[in-house]
């Protein structure tokens, strides 16, 4: 089966994904590649543009926008087609363009020795739209010794100090200040958590979460997962780890669960006490029970 994937200029393999839609700006290339069912690249695939004048596409796949508007690329090979509907955007069709985090009024306070990304979005009406991949924009640090940010939009924390990182794509900037400041304390947080099962008494329930931890101020600490009902009854087992002096670090805890009679909640949090007695807490909320 013949599958269509497209990758714009300068993404490298990072930036080709299989698509049904896509979108570009005007006066950006970029490459449609013809794909078997197992990603491998087709050579032989012929080209079609629903609408030349918007996006051409030459017979090696490669496609350069032209004006507002949408058209079809449509690849062909022994009788199979597949294509994907390409629109191309100008500045003026933008809205807002903006970085896809609360940013509290532009301004991201991080700590010497974290990470972060930073995902540009652009907005035309009610419609939000990523740009894909990050070496389609022009990126620039006012400081890099403080934090530095590549080509491909990698942030890079350097120094203690601040810095505003922008990205300009179609003539459009968003910015953001970033403080950077010595981790100096504990921090304790929720990174991701799901659950998945029967949400009905009787049902079985698995709860994973995985939180985000340093641990400055104790040689070690025991996280635990807690899993109780509306009225703070334990439910799960409190599965824990325990964990060393470090920075930055995640650890992830699961738990199974057989829903007892007369719960309407499951709540979940998650605790880090450490060898001095400390006790830090994340918690995921509830999950209602039908």
């Amino acid at each position: 089966m013949l599958f269509v994937a497209v990758a714009v200029v300068g993404g490298g393999a990072a930036g080709t994904r299989q698509i049904s839609d896509a979108e570009t700006g005007v006066g950006e290339s970029g490459r449609a590649r013809g794909l078997t069912e197992s990603g491998q690249t087709l050579a032989d695939v012929s080209w079609s543009s629903s609408n030349p004048q918007i996006a051409t596409v030459g017979p090696d796949g490669g496609v350069v926008a032209a004006a507002p508007g949408v058209t079809e690329i449509r690849g062909q090979r022994l009788g199979q087609s597949a294509s994907f509907s390409l629109r191309v955007i100008a500045a003026s069709d933008v809205t807002s363009f903006f970085f896809a985090f609360d940013a509290g009024g532009g301004t991201l306070n991080l700590f010497l020795g974290q990470s972060t990304g930073l995902a540009p979005r652009l907005a035309m009406g009610n419609t939000i739209y990523d740009v894909f991949p990050l070496t389609r924009l022009a990126w620039h640090s006012s400081d890099p010794g403080v934090v530095s940010v590549s080509p491909d939009g990698a942030v890079v924390i350097n120094s203690i100090g601040s810095s505003t990182i922008t990205a300009t794509y179609l003539g459009l900037t968003a910015g953001v200040r970033i403080n950077v400041a010595a981790l100096d304390h504990d921090l304790f947080a929720l990174d991701s958590g799901s659950a998945s099962g029967s949400f009905t008494v009787g049902g079985h329930l698995s709860f994973t979460m995985t939180v985000g931890y340093s641990l400055l101020s104790a040689p070690t600490a025991t996280i635990k997962l807690l899993l109780s009902d509306q009225n703070g009854k334990t439910l799960g087992g409190n599965p824990e780890v325990t964990v060393a002096r470090g920075s930055f670090q995640t650890a992830t805890l699961r738990d199974d669960i057989i829903v007892p009679a007369g719960t309407q909640r499951v709540c979940t949090l998650a605790t880090m006490t450490t060898s001095s007695g400390t006790r830090l807490s994340a918690s995921a909320g509830c999950s209602t029970i039908r």
